[in-house]
């Protein structure tokens, strides 16, 4: 997600979704309420007589339902527009990867701007790809747009950009400068890719517990740059990039998990979270998507809403769980919302 320009104080940031995950980020962030602009298509008609033309224009809408599945599409009423538009009327800006759009809100809350972030920061950090084979590597960094090469190396000496290597064991040598290059730019990952066997030769020599961690495996059909394009499109790297989220959203409930089991201080489900949130109790608050979904369509969004504002005012955290995996699908089991504590409930 990219942001083009933003004024908290006055509500308003406008942004270009990048990627598909981006769509999904941007379905919790907009709200009923909020205002919304975008370029967008509208049928016109001049007068009764003639026939409608679809036109290419700036629309600003008040938000009153928001849709996701493969696209988002943002619903509501006509607030501001060109002459011949009416105040009022409906219209709905559909958005994909490369809109570019305008929200604002009374006020953006914490959460949400930790949102955003998370959304830049998924998008940016890099990917770190090694392509080889027993004697010949390729390392590349990923960018905004595109990869950058940062080495390629052959046999027994590697011929760096910035230096050559002593001889020695060609895989020692590599995971060396993946090491040198792990420390360096910090990636997300490390996508592992290499015709035949020679992943799990290299990963033998490997006894980095930091960069096994980071570590996606991917096959390729050869050592060269088409290669890196192989592999980034290859479902099991996409499938394990996913999962680099859904463990950490894991992770947070399975800490309320045994903080409930543990009697720990702890609060589950709609009446336990509210009065937890009325003493200022909420450390951290939990809340599935699937839940904020299903209340959004039977219109009782506000109660959960007021909480999660009201947390956020008192430096709690907020961390809105994916339903399409376990962690999410264990919490919507206890009813799609827990808390940690900063205190027992009495």
């Amino acid at each position: 997600m990219k942001i083009i320009f933003a004024d908290y104080k006055h509500g308003k940031v406008k942004l270009q979704a990048e990627t598909k995950d981006d769509l999904w980020h941007l379905s919790h962030l907009i709200d009923q309420g909020d205002h919304v602009t975008g370029k967008t298509q509208r049928k016109i008609k001049k007068n009764d007589e003639a026939d409608a033309v679809k036109r290419t224009m700036t629309l600003t809408i008040l938000v009153t339902t928001i849709e996701y599945d493969a696209t988002l599409r943002v619903a509501g009423t006509v607030s501001q527009g060109p002459e011949d538009v009416p105040q009022g009327s409906h219209h709905t800006i559909s958005v994909e990867p490369g809109t570019t759009i305008s929200i604002t809100k009374p006020k953006w809350y914490g959460y949400q701007l930790q949102r955003i972030k998370d959304a830049q920061e998924s998008q940016h950090a890099p990917l770190l790809i090694v392509v080889f084979d027993r004697e010949n590597a390729i390392i590349a960094q990923t960018r905004a747009s595109g990869y950058k090469v940062l080495a390629e190396l052959t046999g027994d000496v590697a011929k760096k950009r910035i230096a050559e290597l002593p001889k020695g064991n060609f895989y020692d040598m590599l995971i060396k400068i993946m090491e040198d290059y792990t420390a360096r730019l910090q990636p997300r990952a490390i996508v592992l890719g290499s015709p035949s066997f020679w992943k799990e030769e290299l990963l033998k020599r490997l006894h980095n517990k930091d960069m096994e961690k980071k570590i996606v495996q991917a096959t390729c059909s050869g050592v060269n740059r088409n290669a890196i394009d192989e592999i980034l499109k290859r479902p099991e790297t996409k499938a394990a990039l996913a999962q680099e989220r859904a463990a950490k959203e894991m992770k947070l409930v399975d800490e309320l998990l045994v903080a409930i089991s543990n009697d720990r201080p702890a609060a589950y489900g709609t009446e336990q979270v509210t009065l937890a949130e009325q003493l200022g109790a909420i450390k951290t608050l939990l809340v599935t998507d699937a839940l904020i979904q299903e209340q959004k369509k039977q219109g009782t969004f506000d109660t959960l809403d007021a909480i999660m504002k009201s947390v956020d005012t008192k430096k709690g955290e907020i961390h809105i769980i994916s339903s399409e995996h376990s962690g999410g699908q264990k919490l919507d089991g206890i009813g799609g919302i827990g808390a940690l504590l900063r205190f027992p409930l009495p």
